[in-house]
């Protein structure tokens, strides 16, 4: 679906893992590790390298708001860096070809999202993110490149 994804992770106990678990009971889906996505199918072998990608504090915007791409459904929050009006968001929940009722997105408005996720509460990761089931989303090694990367091109 999403291929490798270049993820902020944000560490357990976060609040967020327990606002994933209520809302994934509430809407009947799966949990997942919660993240802000930095970069998804990067195009250069450099984008890999996790030490490109600092460790900022994020500042939540606006309210949670539903998004789609070919039936896959997210219930989504918000966040900018300081330096950076540019918007990044938290996936709270996912659907496949299911909309959220405007009832679960009140109720995930409802609920107390961070203001703010500081640096030292996320790390960096890279994921494969290649299927609908978030269940099959797989950590990669940071330490080596994905496997279909050519070590003289760039994708």
């Amino acid at each position: 679906m999403f291929g490798v994804c270049i993820w902020y992770e944000i560490i357990k106990p976060h609040i967020f893992y327990n606002l994933n678990k209520t809302l994934a009971i509430k809407c009947g889906c799966n949990s997942h590790n919660p993240h802000i996505t930095i970069n998804y199918n990067p195009v250069n072998k450099t984008d890999y390298n996790l030490d490109n990608y600092k460790l900022l504090d994020f500042y939540k915007v606006g309210d949670v708001y539903q998004t789609c791409n070919q039936n896959f459904y997210s219930l989504q929050q918000d966040y900018v860096m300081k330096t950076n009006p540019k918007k990044y968001h938290v996936s709270l929940i996912y659907k496949v070809d299911t909309k959220f009722t405007d009832n679960e997105i009140k109720y995930a408005n409802s609920l107390d999202i961070p203001t703010i996720i500081n640096s030292n509460e996320i790390k960096k990761t890279i994921w494969n993110c290649d299927n609908v089931d978030t269940q099959l989303w797989v950590e990669i090694n940071p330490q080596s490149q994905p496997e279909y990367l050519d070590d003289n091109e760039d994708i």
